[in-house]
């Protein structure tokens, strides 16, 4: 991997853009506070952003199918529409030519490339005057010294072991680090993300030390090279989780991700421990999360111990990962956002608000949406989350389904699925009501196995 680090008006366009979009991982409250307070947000800027996201999600609507797997695969290139998304994203980042964006992005027209390309000019016209004043100094302030810790830290070595274990085939081998002017460069509060092998990095003056903004970056594209993972060893490692038999594997395996991209932050800690920089590591990841540090510290001697043996993720690695990750886990498996981590949603009357306050009362890490359960079969192992009203869900055998239909407002009921999953039923007997039965899971601490989760009268 070849690193590249800079600050230029033009991404910073295209992620205050994304942002306001809801299209990436941002700071999004600050960026709308910016807009509002300082750029004093018109019904152009408005206008601005509806339009991004429209044809955004006009180029995930054109995105073929996801290939059937016995779980959501976790990785982008997996996920047609969200590819799409990013590749679009990338792409503007990348250049200013509607052609060339439309061959970056296939699902564009050439149409609503050019017209991206529009948006992306005014935002970067809008910005223009704070850039000079103030936001260019900030972001350059930020990266001074990136370049040459992450060469004297060996960055780029230890994320060659890491590519090595994983067997990753990106399709570039170089990286960028943006950096992104903060609009309150004082804020405790900040985000890094990654956009392919683009990096933006929100530059607060917390976030003073090169050595840090290597490691995130060392994060970031760790994450890169997860997704790229060839997709036939994807889906080998799915099929390892599956067959397991383990309990709660759905969410053992979903936040895996996360937990390569801070082992990958550990071998880059091992090489300051081990003398190779004069930057101390302190071991700190930094995140605060109920579950991704506790199987982080599953995975990362794990990783640590299969790269100094030359092995590699599939063929071995899970089987301690998941025994692992139960023990330390204990009975916070059994939290009801940790057994579905991951979800295959499915609306039967189209409604998008009820997978919309799902993931918002729940918070699943990978999730896809249907309006017809047969193209659910697709994933015979995942989670399945139904919702219907009562009219919708035909002909109940079930005695206690019965029971609850004829005497309830609202319930939410499971059975086992396939290999380890859950088929959750949301159902009332209007939409207002199936969205109350959501509201009340987020009240729930643990699934204790299949049958009435939660009822409302």
């Amino acid at each position: 991997m070849r690193l590249h680090v800079g600050a230029s008006l033009r991404t910073n366009a295209v992620y205050h853009l994304a942002c306001l979009g809801g299209s990436i991982s941002c700071s999004r409250d600050i960026f709308e506070r910016f807009w509002k307070n300082r750029l004093h947000e018109s019904v152009d800027d408005r206008q601005t952003v509806a339009t991004f996201r429209r044809l955004l999600a006009s180029a995930a609507d054109r995105a073929p199918e996801m290939e059937p797997s016995p779980l959501l695969i976790n990785a982008i290139q997996m996920h047609p529409d969200g590819l799409a998304r990013r590749r679009v994203i990338a792409g503007l980042i990348e250049t200013r030519s509607a052609a060339a964006l439309q061959r970056r992005a296939s699902g564009l027209s050439r149409a609503g490339a050019s017209e991206l390309i529009r948006l992306v000019d005014r935002v970067e016209r809008r910005l223009r005057p704070w850039w000079r004043a103030e936001g260019e100094r900030l972001a350059k302030a930020r990266i001074q010294g990136v370049t040459e810790t992450a060469r004297r830290n060996q960055m780029m070595q230890a994320l060659g072991r890491m590519a090595q274990f994983l067997e990753s085939v990106p399709p570039s081998r170089d990286a960028y680090v943006h950096a992104i002017a903060p609009p309150e460069p004082e804020s405790k509060d900040y985000n890094a993300t990654a956009i392919l092998n683009h990096l933006p990095i929100e530059a607060v003056t917390a976030a003073n030390d090169p050595n840090e903004i290597v490691e995130g970056a060392v994060h970031e594209i760790a994450h890169y090279l997860y997704d790229y993972i060839p997709p036939d060893k994807h889906l080998a490692l799915v099929n390892e989780f599956v067959a397991s038999g383990a309990p709660s594997i759905a969410g053992i395996y979903s936040y895996l991700h996360e937990a390569m991209a801070i082992s990958a932050q550990e071998l880059y800690g091992d090489a300051l421990k081990n003398g190779a920089s004069d930057v101390e590591d302190d071991g700190d990841t930094g995140y605060k999360h109920p579950y991704i540090p506790v199987l982080a510290s599953v995975a990362a001697p794990l990783v640590k111990a299969a790269v100094a043996r030359d092995e590699h993720l599939v063929g071995g690695f899970s089987r301690l990962y998941i025994a692992g990750a139960l023990s330390k886990l204990e009975g916070r498996r059994n939290e009801l956002p940790f057994v579905f981590a991951q979800a295959v949603l499915v609306t039967t009357s189209g409604n998008r608000e009820f997978a919309d306050a799902f993931q918002r009362t729940l918070f699943p890490v990978g999730t896809v949406r249907f309006n017809n359960l047969a193209k659910a079969e697709a994933f015979p192992d995942a989670n399945l989350v139904q919702f219907s009203v009562y009219a919708e869900l035909g002909a109940v055998r079930e005695p206690q389904l019965v029971q609850l239909r004829d005497t309830r407002r609202g319930f939410a009921y499971t059975s086992l699925r396939g290999r380890g999953g859950y088929h959750l039923i949301v159902a009332g007997k209007s939409d207002e009501d199936i969205l109350a039965v959501i509201g009340t899971l987020g009240d729930v601490d643990t699934l204790v196995g299949p049958g009435l989760v939660v009822s409302i009268d």
